[in-house]
């Protein structure tokens, strides 16, 4: 069939070509992401905001006040195994700003962030125009990558309820590590003696004891006043095999690991 093309092709008013890398991961545009609710409600904490014609990104938000780069140091120091440098990591909920994923490319690292479309917007889209890899994707269903294809998995202030309806959110990432992989969670359980943080941790160690996660000690940053916790999957299933109990399950031989690609 014959296709109609317009003389002149349709634009978006005000879009202007995006500011090349590594400098867009700085500053963007604000034509060309103009979502002001978001910076009316995230700005006081530092992500990003808007100066003259441009969103800035100072890499120092609320996870980072001595920059990005200090704090991805500090989880390499919390344990050594966790080494930057040719991998792949997928960052859960950091979609608004992903400037986590954006520096770890000083270290050699491929990271992909994720984070849903909610009352702030397409939050991922300031990512995208930063030239840092993200998508927009809500938990609960099977993630679209395949299984066992990254080494790490980090989560900092993510609000994921990973402990709840059997672990289903938290077993999802674990199809997608590879054997030996990190889940690198940094939440207020971690850090907080709350009631309601303490029961959430306590419910998140029974979890992934069931899982057969290796538990690496708590750490404190000092300077950031944050924390994190590094679980390990194990290389094997020798551990599941020998539970007393199967729960959580083993996925049956039906289910393909891979079907969501």
């Amino acid at each position: 069939m014959e296709r109609h093309c317009p003389e002149e092709p349709p634009t978006c008013p005000g879009f202007r070509s995006p500011i090349r890398w590594p400098k867009s991961r700085d500053q963007i545009w604000y034509s060309n992401v103009s979502h002001t609710k978001l910076v009316q409600y995230k700005g006081h904490q530092n992500w990003f905001n808007v100066s003259g014609e441009h969103f800035v990104f100072p890499g120092d938000r609320t996870q980072f006040k001595h920059g990005a780069l200090h704090y991805i140091d500090f989880i390499q120091e919390a344990h050594k195994d966790v080494a930057w440098g040719k991998r792949t990591r997928v960052d859960v909920g950091s979609g608004v700003v992903a400037s986590f994923g954006g520096y770890l490319f000083e270290r050699d690292v491929l990271t992909m962030s994720f984070a849903p479309k909610d009352e702030h917007e397409a939050q991922v889209q300031f990512a995208v125009e930063r030239g840092i890899p993200a998508i927009s994707v809500v938990m609960g269903t099977r993630l679209p990558f395949p299984s066992r294809v990254f080494d790490a998995v980090h989560c900092a202030r993510c609000r994921v309820p990973w402990h709840i309806e059997g672990g289903k959110l938290l077993l999802e990432l674990n199809r997608l590590l590879q054997p030996g992989g990190y889940f690198v969670w940094s939440a207020t359980p971690v850090y907080q003696e709350l009631p309601e943080d303490v029961k959430i941790w306590e419910a998140m160690s029974a979890l992934t004891r069931s899982m057969c996660c290796k538990y690496f000690n708590k750490v404190k940053d000092r300077i950031n006043r944050v924390g994190v916790a590094i679980f390990q999957k194990l290389m094997d299933n020798r551990c599941y095999d020998g539970r007393s109990t199967a729960n959580p399950p083993l996925c049956g031989d039906c289910d393909n690991p891979d079907a969501a690609w």
